[in-house]
């Protein structure tokens, strides 16, 4: 039987047989192949042993744009920080420039003189008051400034409640008034009082001294007596 088949075989037979058998030898090794198509199919021990170190990071890249505004409401105020240092105590500063010196205002006159100046007046309150057996009640002015000289009789003047100014007074109770050289007594309110008189108390002479006057009211009758007002004094 071989004898036969060899007698048979050519060239041609052979490299046909030959290829015969590559093709089936060819499928046999392909089927016994297992194609990976996922790393799933790979145990996990095996891929940790097939991953490679990690690279070295890259560049940075530019930065994005700023995204849009998150809604939200501002949250409560903090509580107040402690206050701080006092700080260091500045230089003083430079002085500012001079100002110019004002005018020299006008002499003014001293509260106190000696005498009361000529034209200038002063004035007060006199009263005087007795409860006896018809006897004068007895009373005195005294001058806060003195005058210069003594006044006359004819230059003291008393003005009864309710009566005219006399010559060199003026004014009223209120407002009373005396020219240069001139003492007046305004009467304001009397009771049970028949006289009045005057004097200065330097001489007993009727009239004004210089640190003032003398006053002395008789009774109509025996009982309470009374007289009071304002005078004023002109130098």
């Amino acid at each position: 039987m071989f004898s036969a088949i060899r007698r048979r075989m050519t060239p041609a037979t052979v490299i046909a047989t030959v290829a015969v058998v590559l093709a089936m030898t060819g499928g046999a090794y392909a089927a016994g192949k297992i194609i990976i198509t996922s790393t799933k199919q790979i145990s996990p021990k095996v891929l940790k042993q097939l991953k490679g170190a990690n690279g070295k990071n890259g560049a940075m890249g530019p930065a994005g744009p700023s995204g849009p505004a998150g809604a939200g409401t501002a949250g409560p105020a903090g509580p107040q920080g402690p206050g701080g240092a006092a700080g260091a105590k500045g230089e003083t500063g430079a002085p500012g420039p001079k100002g110019e010196k004002g005018e020299t205002g006008a002499k003014g006159t001293t509260g106190f003189t000696e005498f009361l100046p000529p034209g200038k007046s002063e004035r007060g309150t006199w009263s005087m008051s007795a409860n006896s057996a018809a006897e004068p009640a007895l009373g005195s002015i005294s001058f806060n400034i003195p005058l210069e000289k003594p006044l006359d009789e004819a230059h003291v003047h008393v003005i009864a409640q309710g009566a005219e100014g006399k010559e060199g007074c003026t004014g009223t109770i209120a407002e009373p008034g005396a020219e240069s050289g001139v003492a007046c007594l305004f009467e304001r309110f009397e009771e049970n009082v028949s006289l009045m008189q005057i004097a200065n108390p330097e001489t007993s002479e009727p009239g004004a001294g210089k640190s003032g006057i003398s006053l002395l009211i008789v009774p109509k009758v025996a009982g309470y007596e009374e007289a009071q007002g304002v005078w004023v004094v002109t130098g």
